[in-house]
């Protein structure tokens, strides 16, 4: 057995080449995250009384009471989907790094790794931009959709996220050269999410950043008129000067303009609003536990064939493109209900360093309302690796806090 002070090194180490990769490489994500989880496994010391801190935490019980959820449920797949089912189901080892991390992460780490993460987003914008202006080429991005290593509705999560924490550093910053290089960096950021093709980016963007500043500012209406109009401007030059941006909004009204006046499905709104439509007559049939992993796509597809013909260009889905609505048609409202009560809990967390307490704040907004365009937390390697990491982050933080406040058992 290895001295805890061989460990500590091994562990911390690893942990910043997890959260480098979280952004940038799948293949990283793996290594890393299994290779914290064999360390701390078989290397480390009093496991037992680590898992048991940690775990007295409400919103970690909430997540892995949902996790163990999923499992019972996959006793209501039909067998011919078990397989599939089980597959998806595996993603969720992501988050076994969850409780490790929260248990050995040193206080001094936690700006440095939430900064190398940041890293790892500005490098893959910069990439991005390369792609965009064509100085260069990669497998996956193209100039009309500069997303470097993940597809564009994952990668405007990403870019979101990391914009708006450079935003939060450069308000809470002290130092004038900080300061500058956090607004460039946010700026970076930022306006590659009006850069690439999706239009999942800018609609987690823009109502978390309203967020921001009714939180930060203390003349919140006069803060608020201001960033509405920046954000007004930016939106006119983006549509103007961004190709893909444009793109994406004249379909968005296209698609929104032949669902309403020619009940056409077959775009790319119009598919998210036959999937709400295909889930909701799941759920009056299924309301409590769902139909299962798998077979609720199963479902769709033979609900469109018998009820809904002119929704046939549905049947390629693999999911409901929608966190809420994937959860209600495989799970039910058991399964809803609990997927919630987890953000509920980390949202009822109270941080004395304000920072972080914004930090929180963007954290539960950018996948709650995320959720509403994409299931990042389905089977969705990046955004789920990213959850993870943060997750983490944030209850290591605020056990820091209140270790040193409160030494008794966590409430959050």
């Amino acid at each position: 057995m290895f001295s805890q002070s061989t460990i500590t090194p091994i562990l911390n180490g690893l942990f910043f080449l997890y959260a480098l990769s979280v952004p940038l490489s799948r293949a990283g994500i793996v290594v890393f995250g299994f290779l914290i989880i064999l360390v701390w496994l078989f290397l480390g010391e009093n496991r037992r009384l680590e898992l048991k801190s940690v775990f007295e935490y409400r919103s970690l019980q909430a997540l892995f009471v949902y996790i163990l959820y999923c499992f019972v449920a996959l006793l209501w797949v039909e067998s011919d989907n078990l397989l599939l089912a089980l597959k998806a189901f595996s993603k969720y080892w992501y988050f076994l790094v969850i409780p490790i991390m929260i248990a050995t992460i040193k206080q001094k780490h936690i700006f440095p790794l939430i900064a190398t993460f940041l890293i790892g987003v500005v490098l893959s914008a910069i990439l991005s931009y390369g792609i965009f202006f064509e100085f260069f080429n990669t497998k996956h991005g193209i100039a009309s959709d500069p997303t470097p290593i993940m597809r564009h509705l994952d990668f405007g999560l990403f870019l979101a996220f990391g914009a708006l924490i450079l935003l939060i550093r450069f308000l809470y910053e002290t130092h004038l050269r900080y300061k500058l290089l956090y607004f460039a960096l946010f700026g970076i950021a930022a306006m590659d999410i009006f850069i690439i093709g999706g239009r999942v980016g800018y609609i987690i963007f823009v109502p978390t950043l309203l967020l921001v500043i009714l939180y930060h500012f203390e003349q919140r209406l006069k803060a608020l008129l201001i960033t509405l109009s920046l954000l007004s401007i930016v939106l006119i030059g983006a549509y103007n000067f961004s190709p893909p941006f444009k793109h994406r909004a004249d379909m968005s009204v296209e698609s929104i303009s032949k669902l309403y006046s020619q009940q056409d499905y077959c775009t790319s709104w119009g598919m998210r609003v036959g999937a709400f439509v295909v889930a909701k007559d799941i759920v009056v049939h299924e309301p409590f536990f769902g139909v299962g992993n798998r077979d609720h796509i199963e479902r769709l597809q033979t609900i469109i064939a018998t009820q809904y013909p002119t929704m046939e260009c549905l049947s390629w889905f693999m999911h409901y493109h929608n966190q809420y609505l994937e959860i209600l048609t495989q799970g039910g409202l058991v399964g809803l209900l609990l997927f919630l009560s987890i953000f509920y809990f980390v949202a009822r967390m109270k941080f004395q360093n304000k920072e972080f307490e914004l930090l929180k704040i963007v954290f539960v907004g950018v996948y709650l309302i995320g959720f509403i365009a994409e299931p990042y937390l389905s089977a969705k390697q990046f955004p789920m690796a990213m959850f993870a990491l943060f997750f983490a982050l944030l209850h290591a933080y605020y056990r820091f806090e209140n270790t040193a406040h409160d030494p008794h058992k966590p409430t959050a």
